[in-house]
């Protein structure tokens, strides 16, 4: 996967200001917007799928939706962006895991109602998942990255929370020079 660089806001924030066992109420609502977009490139199979994921992660009640109905997607969708916000943190993480390996798919049609011709492999789908989950994460600051179809930590715990404790030290406005200088070999 290609490096994604910090966007401006967190830079400017700087990467030692990490958020650790959250997952913001912002983190989610970029994380529907992630969605909307998938579900229109129809990168993933539609809301109905998405909401029973997302209900099976939080551990609630399956719904039915029917395929041909537009009020069963309209609703498909209002329970995806209910079970999204109600979910735990953690679980949130769990979702962008499951995002990238169980709901991205192959994209493609149908030519003589025999054969699919794929135009966007799953594998780049992926990428794409993978790209835009890591660039919320950033944009976030969340003490998480995504790669490789998987949530990890950030550096080690022991070096994170030892630089963290620094910041602290040198947030004293005597210290401007050496916190510049620590900022940057960060």
């Amino acid at each position: 996967m290609a490096h994604i660089d910090a966007p401006f806001s967190a830079r400017l924030r700087g990467q030692h200001r990490q958020i650790d066992s959250s997952f913001l109420d912002s983190s989610r609502t970029g994380l529907l917007h992630l969605l909307y977009d998938l579900e229109e490139k129809r990168y993933v199979a539609g809301w109905p799928a998405i909401a029973r994921e997302l209900q099976r992660i939080g551990r609630q009640p399956p719904a039915s939706y029917n395929s041909s109905s537009v009020a069963a997607e309209k609703q498909a969708k209002a329970n995806a962006e209910a079970a999204l916000a109600s979910l735990k943190w953690e679980k949130a993480y769990d979702f962008c895991e499951r995002l990238y390996s169980h709901l991205s798919q192959d994209v493609g049609h149908w030519v003589d109602n025999d054969d699919f011709g794929i135009t966007t492999p799953k594998s780049d789908v992926q990428k794409y998942i993978s790209g835009e989950l890591e660039r919320i994460f950033l944009e976030e600051g969340l003490a998480f990255e995504f790669s490789e179809g998987l949530v990890r930590r950030r550096g080690r715990k022991h070096t994170v929370d030892q630089t963290t404790r620094a910041q602290v030290v040198l947030g004293d406005n005597r210290l401007a020079g050496a916190r510049k200088h620590y900022e940057k070999a960060l």
